[in-house]
């Protein structure tokens, strides 16, 4: 039963169940930042290859974003537990054969390997916030998400920072455990709980063959947020261009820790945010704050100034998501809400890519290139999110 409409985090953690299941899924996702790093180190440790390890990495991202969707839509079908708990134990195993890998491995066995922990990977993110919309007011979603993305922002700092910043440096094998542990407990945890066990989706909904493709609002919204993820990426090609040409490549890590920490800052202020009718014209106007605080991006000096500009301008950014994720729920058709949060995940992950493929040779010539197309790209993104609601696709 949903609990009456509040935004204070305090109160959406005192409804039923909600404790439990953010805590739990936090564990399952605290090695997110860090798995595909923590793989390319492995192989190249095992190969000597960087090149061997960057494919290893790449086969994991693309291997999980290709299976988030079709692991979606087995849960709006079949229910949270009997998907997530024969995943939990897959991918423990496959992590589990990794770290014990001889050191003769072939290199495709352990290519193989790393596609496996990208398929295997239960998508907690999208099974947490379609239990939350059972278990909270619709009210009540944005400032839930909202809290959610300020934590993520934390744990793509924390994460990272333990496992490969300290656990790997004892041990990538034991990195490889701790990431398979946290995932297996976590995942095991939350869909042990009364609430996971009971979640049914729509059982009995209709679904269109296209899923949540088969929605407009839900189309234009992955445009969105693909453009939005072609930004993020180009930014981060562009401030690892800047601090190496100002000679201070590890000013890289905390300009981007400084996005984090505004991301965060902003996902706690947005959880005061008032409920609102119109969810697409606040999205709107979030992506623009998004287009105009990057403008600073590419006109910073140094690499200091360039982490407050980052800092400031990082501020919208998980109230925006926050917002997605709220329109993502609202607008998926019956039964098919956990894969529509699969797919948003997608669209995410694949501009994420795009953005950091098309700007590496961009940021060659020019440092402060990717920083100017990533403004760029947000301003595209906000024009197609007003065209098309203006044109009645959230209507």
């Amino acid at each position: 039963m949903a609990v009456a409409a509040a935004t204070s985090p305090r109160a959406i953690l005192r409804a039923p169940g909600i404790r439990r299941t953010y805590g739990t899924s936090l564990i399952a996702r605290l090695p997110m930042g860090a798995h595909g790093l923590v793989l390319l180190l492995f192989v190249h440790q095992l190969t000597g290859s960087y090149a061997l390890g960057g494919v290893a990495s790449g086969a994991f991202a693309l291997s999980l974003a290709l299976s988030s969707p079709p692991l979606g839509r087995l849960i709006d079908r079949h229910g949270q537990t009997p998907v997530l708990v024969p995943l939990a134990f897959a991918q423990g195993a496959v992590h589990l054969a990794l770290a014990t890998a001889p050191s003769d491995t072939p290199a495709a066995l352990l290519l193989v390997g790393a596609m496996l922990t990208g398929l295997l990977l239960p998508p907690m993110s999208a099974a947490a916030r379609a239990l939350w919309s059972d278990l909270l007011d619709r009210d009540v979603l944005p400032a839930a998400y909202a809290l959610e993305a300020a934590v993520l922002e934390a744990v793509y700092i924390v994460g990272p920072l333990v496992i490969v910043g300290i656990v790997a440096s004892f041990s990538l094998r034991l990195a490889l455990i701790v990431n398979g542990a946290c995932v297996l407990i976590g995942t095991l945890w939350f869909a042990s709980s009364r609430q996971s066990r009971r979640w049914r989706g729509d059982a009995g909904a209709e679904r269109h063959w296209a899923g949540p493709l088969s929605s407009r609002a839900i189309r234009v919204l992955l445009v969105a947020v693909g453009l939005f993820g072609v930004a993020v990426g180009a930014m981060e090609i562009g401030v690892a261009a800047v601090t190496s040409a100002a000679g201070t490549p590890s000013a890289a890590g905390p300009v981007l820790a400084a996005s984090g920490a505004g991301s965060l800052i902003g996902g706690l202020l947005a959880g005061r945010f008032p409920p609102t009718d119109r969810p697409a014209r606040r999205f709107t106007w979030l992506f623009l704050a998004l287009a105009l605080g990057m403008v600073p991006w590419a006109l910073a000096p140094t690499p200091f100034w360039l982490g407050v500009a980052v800092f400031v301008g990082s501020i919208p950014l998980a109230p925006a998501l926050a917002t997605s994720s709220a329109m993502i729920g609202d607008y998926a058709p019956a039964g098919t809400v956990t894969e529509a949060f699969t797919w948003n995940g997608t669209s995410l992950s694949g501009g994420l890519a795009l953005g950091s493929a098309a700007t590496g040779a961009l940021a060659n010539g020019t440092p402060h290139a990717p920083l100017a197309l990533a403004a760029a790209i947000m301003l595209l993104a906000t024009l197609w999110v007003a065209l098309r609601d203006a044109r009645g696709a959230f209507g």
